[in-house]
């Protein structure tokens, strides 16, 4: 039997395995229509890997998306509207844009220094724009690293304003690796409770605690219906955090880092335990407070007597599982 004789499912579980790189699925386009049809929803749904699938974004461009981008003088690629791509849109990583974006723009000779912001801002705008144009309601994860190497990015007005937009996420990752963090991210994160509600899966990556952004991810918990919540934050007060998840009553698997237990005077996982039917594993590393005597007793009272959970320690790590 042919491999192009193979029904489609079996052809599209062949190619989308671990092992084939989005450059690898890039040259199947060009051998026939067949795994070309089978080929674009897989390349797109996760784009930004290779320079050819950035190019065709902005070849995709129309006229009002490349009017930021005339005064910077860019040769745009034939308009090929026709293809669609941004529909096939699952997983929206700004980083990976910004880093496909420069690495465009040096190659081309439109910026010579990482710290010409500008021009990468300009691109960078117009493609959201683009992605977020229409058929968007596939688009279920998004991820943004903010750094100071990182230009202002996200437009807020650009998903606020866009129909289905991201109000269709299903996954949120935020990472914080500078602070304090700039004013249109923490517009951005303000008003993701008004864009979103369905989200199932979040994890944040802060450096150092701040009080108006806990304060912000607290009421975005608040708003979602959570399986799975993941938080790395230096120093940040464990209880704050703890109390709005205790009313997650969906939530599945819950993972804390160097956070701070200190100032819980008993058991702090008591409330998510007994009320999180649904928790399937704790994992606890690199915190402070969580290891004391007093904490780590009422925890295996109320963890380990009941004999629904199977708890291990180590040295700097407490995992937490659910015994059916």
């Amino acid at each position: 039997m042919s491999f192009l004789t193979l029904p489609d499912e079996c052809i599209d579980k062949i190619i989308n395995c671990d092992e084939n790189k989005p450059k690898d699925l890039y040259k199947l386009l060009l051998v026939n229509k067949k795994l070309y049809r089978i080929v674009i929803p897989l390349l797109w749904r996760d784009p930004f890997i290779c320079e050819s699938i950035f190019l065709k974004y902005l070849s995709e461009l129309n006229k009002d998306e490349q009017k930021t981008l005339i005064p910077q003088r860019i040769n745009f690629p034939p308009t090929q509207s026709y293809s669609r791509c941004a529909q096939y849109l699952m997983k929206l990583n700004l980083h990976s844009l910004y880093v496909a974006c420069v690495k465009l723009l040096v190659g081309n000779g439109f910026i010579c220094q990482c710290d010409e912001f500008r021009i990468v801002r300009s691109v960078i705008s117009s493609i959201i724009q683009m992605l977020l144009r229409e058929n968007t309601k596939n688009l279920k994860e998004l991820s943004l690293i903010i750094s100071k190497d990182v230009p202002d990015y996200p437009d807020i007005s650009v998903f606020s304003s866009s129909q289905p937009g991201i109000s269709n996420l299903r996954s949120l990752h935020l990472s914080f690796e500078n602070t304090p963090v700039k004013d249109n991210v923490r517009i951005f994160i303000e008003n993701l409770p008004k864009l979103c509600s369905n989200i199932r899966e979040m994890s944040f990556i802060i450096r150092n605690d701040d009080e108006e952004i806990t304060k912000l991810l607290i009421s975005l918990i608040e708003k979602q219906l959570l399986h799975k919540f993941t938080l790395k934050c230096c120093s940040a007060s464990a209880k704050r955090y703890i109390d709005v998840l205790g009313s997650q009553k969906e939530l599945r698997y819950l993972q804390l880092k160097e956070l701070d237990f200190t100032r819980i005077p008993e058991n702090p996982l008591n409330t998510v335990s007994q009320q999180c039917e649904k928790l399937k594993q704790i994992t606890l590393s690199d915190s402070h407070g969580i290891f004391n005597d007093h904490n780590m007793n009422n925890l295996l009272d109320t963890l380990g007597l009941n004999r629904c959970f199977n708890v291990t320690t180590s040295p700097d790590l407490i995992n937490i599982t659910r015994i059916y």
